[in-house]
């Protein structure tokens, strides 16, 4: 574990210089000077007035994550297992989303500089349907084999038949996480990080973890309860996000 620290560690503190190098040699599309390094108080308010609800949406995510770990907990040692795995799968799944989103963000973030409402429209829900389909077609592979992909991590048999559960049914909702999310980073890119904060707070705290506790204890559905939870909260926050999104109130807003 110490090694493993250590590593983390290091990795990053290289990856951050080597990142400081890049900007400076501005062979990147960014060339960074010492004069610029002089702090601007005008555009530091401007980076906290649009940072703070992302950091506070990362901070609020983290903390629901915990909550869900909890009421995962409850079910054993095996449930924990198999919740883990498939969230190390489900981080696998997000990696081309997040790619997308972020993809998403810079260009409406560019062409709603360039006063181009409509085409910052046009591309996000290009993004989001192209995200729906390469997400959808994962679907397959989630329903089709389970059971092999859980049993690469853990051959106990309890965790893959928990493990293929969570599959079978997150895995259904993978396309619309990967709307949320893109409609996330489409309104990051208009500047209205408010909106994406608040899409990720009703996904997890007003669907997720409540759905979690209601059908895994109280209708005593167990862990496929958490897992049908999660579906769920992935579903409607997609559906909230694309309704949100296309009442186009985004195209009026100024960021900064």
């Amino acid at each position: 574990m110490r090694g493993a620290a250590i590593a983390t560690v290091l990795s990053r503190a290289l990856a951050g210089l080597y990142g400081v190098y890049l900007l400076f040699e501005g062979k990147k599309g960014i060339k960074l000077r010492a004069k610029n390094l002089v702090p601007d108080f005008e555009v530091q308010k401007k980076i906290i007035k649009l940072g703070t609800p992302s950091a506070a949406e990362q901070s609020i995510i983290a903390l629901g994550m915990t909550f869900l770990m909890g009421i995962v907990s409850e079910f054993g040692t095996l449930a924990v297992a198999a919740y883990g795995i498939g969230n190390r799968i489900l981080s696998v799944v997000m990696m081309p989303m997040r790619g997308l989103s972020m993809a998403t963000t810079t260009m409406v973030g560019q062409t709603m500089g360039a006063d181009n409402a409509d085409r910052a429209e046009k591309i996000a829900w290009t993004s989001v349907g192209l995200t729906f389909g390469l997400m959808t077609a994962l679907i397959l592979i989630t329903q089709f084999f389970p059971a092999q992909i859980i049993s690469v991590f853990n051959n106990n048999p309890e965790v893959v038949k928990i493990g293929v559960a969570f599959l079978k049914i997150v895995g259904l909702s993978f396309g619309f996480l990967g709307v949320r999310i893109v409609i996330g980073g489409s309104f990051r890119g208009a500047g209205n990080t408010v909106a994406a904060m608040v899409l990720a707070v009703v996904a997890l705290w007003g669907f997720r973890v409540p759905l979690a506790r209601l059908l895994s204890e109280y209708f005593q559905f167990g862990t496929s309860g958490i897992w049908w939870g999660m579906f769920l909260s992935n579903f409607l926050s997609a559906i909230i996000g694309a309704v949100w999104f296309k009442r186009g109130k985004w195209k009026e807003e100024k960021a900064i």
